[in-house]
């Protein structure tokens, strides 16, 4: 058993944006972080330029997408929109 956490680097995702963003690579990151049976830290994003904390979030896998706390959609093409 891994001791530890995963992390998914959103850096450069906007969460006060209500328009999808792409940002290349999140998808890999999600599903490697799913599958790592760790504790999940999203990190890097922000709300309207504010940084906001590394935040501990569960992530759920999703036709062709991961939900990351029931709130974000990151598809397989490295799209990620607010739910």
């Amino acid at each position: 058993m891994n001791f530890g956490f995963a992390t998914i680097d959103a850096t450069g995702f906007d969460f006060s944006s209500e328009s999808a963003q792409t940002i290349v690579g999140s998808y890999k990151q999600c599903d490697d972080a799913y599958k790592s049976g760790m504790p999940v830290i999203l990190y890097g994003w922000d709300y309207n330029s504010v940084p906001i904390s590394p935040t501990p979030v569960y992530v759920m896998p999703s036709t062709n997408a991961y939900i990351i706390d029931g709130k974000i959609s990151v598809s397989n093409a490295d799209v990620i929109t607010i739910l």
